[in-house]
């Protein structure tokens, strides 16, 4: 098979069109006005490069010897003929058009237009190719092109097998255009969400593609559907086919009309494309009309929602008719670094060696996981550190997450879009299945470690077994952001549907529906109270907790005489010990820091028993509710619905536990680095072996390998020490870079201070009260929370659960209704608002403020 038709429906194999041939057929078959043509296919491109030499190996750090040998190989492979059976159907194929039809022949490599790596400009484009033997030639000059020095090179940076590299090639029919450009769905230089980019100029698009002439930029607001601005360019040159004779093009540079007769003798001056001057009367007018700038927004605002994902399209237009050349996913933005998507998942200053391997293991996941969800790797960085604090690109994140446009409106449509509902939750029901099969490799990966004698290692052993650690860690993490985002997606729909199936009780309902009592943390904290209980039980022992500081109860093994409780106490810390205080591995965890456990037992055995459970009754009862409401008005809609609210439980559970089972890897972590500070110790580079935690992993393995000195190392770690400790007593800047135009403004529900008294942040939980000030910063103040105030804080994690028991209400910094901190009160049944801008730095104890989980308002009623 060496030719394949766009409507045919092998097209659409990437590893047989390449990357712009599948999208190509992709959008023919939908529907799209895509100019006619066909595919060269790989295996094609794989019976001609049988013939040649085997493929040389080429030196990614020798530029002059990498441009030799590429030469060299292209100038050999121009030598090979096509196959016969590929001329043989070419020939075929090219009998369906007219012999004069000109053609544009375009590599299409299986690795060009794959979102991890556009390869723009990497390979060969031609343009009005006449007759099977010109063609040809084209074809054989894309195939050669696989090996321009700078596609070998691309290819060698993002770590692609020459090997794997094939090329196939699309001949299309060439759109004589009198106007074209390209188009971005999204601005992808001020990141604006809502408004269409277009450049356009005369003739061909290569012109504007090139980015060498002056060209028009209109912008189109897609939320009031008009033209918000255009830039007219005084335009002077444009691309055309070689024979064109536009009215735009400059008199001394139009070619004379020719006959068929003409063109068929002279195929060589006829072909191909020249640059023109403009004409002056053309110059300094707009290319567009206002018509064709909506048709042009239009057609790529319909691509977008045909693939769920902004694209960059090329288009042009012939006499009045709008063409789609190519359409590719917008994966490249400029970064805008902002506390919004971090601060939850990191609120404190990190140490350096803990976040080369999570910044690792991250991006690794987010690559995997935007695979395993149809979404287009990114270019760039999602998290950053800045000054030992994590920052999230907020443009990637709004690029990514705010395009999960809801494929309903009414329950008309919702009952219309059942089926593709469908298909989405089928393919996202394996995803637990899968991350079940593998948690059992990862905790026997994880035993094996725990178990394993650093006692007698060599520095280079340790250094072995840290590198180990990382790829268990990294392994069993790759499908984890896929399962976060599949939360967050399921939710979304969850809220919209109960929005449109009881609109009033929607916001209570979501809170029953999205609570659980199967969780691991719900788990943990049952086993909390039984201790709090015997606390409770045990005057002698409860005098102790309370008259004694936690941290010498440990230190002088006060709980000796407590042998039930201190029994029990070592058994939950056996099982949980490895529950995090703060992210940073740095920070000992429960089972090296059992006074954090006993301070917040501390607090527990202070607070009433927790009342009977009703939430699975209540649960229950909601359920039933809903489904009898929609099953009145489809039996479909019903048994969707269910199985639908089945999948949201079964990931509810699942993000849950996977943040526990994650959290296995600290004390892992911090044996490893432990080991590795006694060897740096006896070197006399660090004086505490935890201080390993303040070098970069890369400087470890330069050291490890011998690159340098042991003084190079202990003045990186001793100077990163002294950055991280002076970092973490600052409070970071939320945004980075606050003059560059946010991508969304109108979509900020962070918001502003409405006056000196009224904070406004996000309503996560409902209700009203009124309290007093208690802010927590970190586990360090977790026993000196005084019952019954109101708990401020910039994120919380399961660690501080117990915490909401004491609390009446929950106010923090960041996070949203989907966050530990919202999803807890919701349990509790106290009011929370999330998100409230500086709130750590404006309040301080004692204040007494009024929290309203209902609008998201926090009033100050007394400082």
């Amino acid at each position: 098979m060496n030719i394949l038709h766009f409507s045919d429906k092998d097209a659409l194999k990437l590893s047989l069109s390449g990357g712009k041939g599948a999208s190509l057929a992709k959008v023919f078959q939908a529907g799209f006005a895509v100019p006619q043509g066909f595919i060269i296919t790989t295996r094609a491109y794989e019976a001609f490069l049988s013939n040649a030499n085997e493929i040389p190996s080429f030196p990614s750090d020798d530029l002059a010897l990498l441009e030799s040998k590429a030469k060299q190989y292209r100038e050999h492979l121009l030598t090979l003929p096509l196959p016969p059976s590929c001329l043989k159907e070419l020939e075929s194929a090219l009998t369906h058009f007219s012999p004069h039809q000109a053609f544009s022949v375009r590599s299409s490599s299986t690795l060009e237009d794959l979102n991890a790596g556009a390869f723009a400009g990497a390979h060969d484009t031609f343009l009005n190719c006449v007759g099977l033997e010109t063609i040809a030639q084209k074809i054989k000059e894309c195939f050669v092109s696989l090996w321009h020095t700078r596609a070998i090179a691309y290819r060698c940076e993002l770590g692609f097998s020459h090997k794997d590299a094939l090329m196939a090639v699309v001949v299309q029919t060439m759109v004589p255009s009198q106007k074209a450009g390209v188009s971005f769905s999204i601005n992808p230089i001020t990141c604006n969400l809502n408004e269409v980019l277009i450049n356009a100029n005369y003739g061909l698009g290569e012109s504007v593609v090139g980015g060498e002439f002056d060209v028009d930029e209109y912008r189109f607001n897609t939320l009031e559907q008009k033209i918000e601005s255009s830039h007219i360019a005084h335009k002077t040159k444009g691309i055309f086919p070689t024979h064109c004779t536009q009215d735009c093009i400059a008199p001394q540079d139009k070619a004379s009309p020719q006959s068929p007769q003409d063109l068929k003798d002279s195929q060589d001056s006829t072909q191909g494309t020249r640059e023109c001057h403009i004409d002056s009367a053309f110059a300094d007018i707009a290319v567009l009309s206002e018509k064709e700038i909506t048709q042009v927004a239009s057609l790529n605002l319909a691509l977008q929602r045909f693939y769920g994902f902004p694209q960059d399209i090329e288009w042009a237009i012939v006499d009045n008719n709008l063409y789609l050349l190519q359409s590719r996913p917008i994966t490249t933005i400029p970064p805008r670094w902002s506390r919004d998507e971090s601060a939850e998942r990191y609120p404190k200053a990190l140490s350096p060696f803990t976040w080369d391997y999570v910044d690792r293991a991250f991006h690794i996941s987010l690559d995997y996981s935007f695979k395993l969800l149809g979404l287009p790797p990114m270019q760039g960085k999602w998290f950053a550190m800045f000054d030992n604090y994590i920052y999230g690109n907020q443009n990637a994140v709004s690029l990514y997450m705010g395009q999960n446009t809801l494929p309903f409106t009414d329950l008309d449509s919702l009952i219309q879009a059942l089926p593709s509902l469908t298909n989405k939750l089928e393919s996202i029901k394996a995803l637990p299945k899968l991350w079940h099969r593998d948690l059992a490799t990862y905790l026997q990966e994880l035993g094996a470690l725990k178990a394993q004698d650093l006692s007698n290692a060599s520095l280079q052993e340790v250094w072995e077994f840290i590198g180990q650690i990382v790829r268990v860690g990294t392994e069993y993490f790759k499908p984890n952001i896929a399962i976060s985002i599949t939360q967050a997606m399921l939710y979304k729909i969850l809220f919209a549907l109960l929005k449109l199936i009881d609109s009033t009780n929607a916001q209570s309902l979501f809170a029953l529906l999205t609570t659980t009592d199967n969780t691991k943390t719900s788990l943990v904290n049952d086993e909390l109270f039984k201790l709090a209980c015997m606390i409770k039980n045990n005057q002698s022992l409860y005098n102790l907790l309370h008259s004694t500081d936690s941290k010498s109860i440990i230190e002088q093994n006060l709980l000796r005489d407590f042998g039930a409780f201190s029994q029990s106490l070592e058994t939950f810390l056996h099982n949980h010990g490895h529950r995090e205080v703060e992210f940073d591995a740095y920070i000992p965890t429960w089972g090296e820091a059992p006074d954090v456990v006993l301070d917040t037992l501390k607090l527990l055995s202070t607070s009433p028993l927790p009342k009977a459970n009703d939430i699975v009754a209540k649960k229950y009862q909601a359920k039933k509710q809903i489904l009898s409401l929609v099953g009145s008005q489809s039996v479909e809609l019903e048994l969707f619905l269910y199985e639908f609210l089945e999948l949201v439980e079964t990931y509810t559970i699942l993000d849950d536990e996977e943040h526990y089972q994650t959290t296995r890897l600290t004390p892992i972590v911090r044996k490893g680095v432990y080991a590795l500070g006694e060897r740096l110790k006896a070197l006399g580079i660090v004086s505490e072996n935890f201080d390993v935690f303040f070098a970069n992993i890369a400087s470890l393995e330069s050291f490890v390998k011998g690159e340098i000195s042991q003084e190079q190392l202990k003045s990186h770690i001793t100077q990163n020490k002294q950055t991280y400790l002076e970092n973490a007593a600052k409070t970071p800047k939320w945004e980075l870079d606050s003059t560059q135009d946010c991508l969304d403004s109108t979509a900020d529900n962070r918001s502003h201070i409405e006056s000196s008294d009224t904070l406004q942040g996000v309503p996560a939980s409902a209700g009203i009260v009124e309290g007093e000030v208690f802010i927590v910063r970190g586990s360090e103040d977790f026993g000196k929370f005084i019952p019954q105030s109101i708990l401020i804080a910039q994120s919380t994690n399961p660690a501080w659960t117990p915490l909401f028991y004491n609390a009446k209400a929950v106010v923090t910094q960041s996070g949203g209704a989907l966050s530990h901190g919202a999803v807890t009160a919701r349990e509790m049944k106290i009011p929370a608002v999330m998100a409230v801008p500086n709130v750590m730095q404006i309040l301080k104890n004692g204040d007494r403020i009024r929290v309203n989980g209902n609008n998201g308002k926090v009033e100050i009623l007394l400082r």
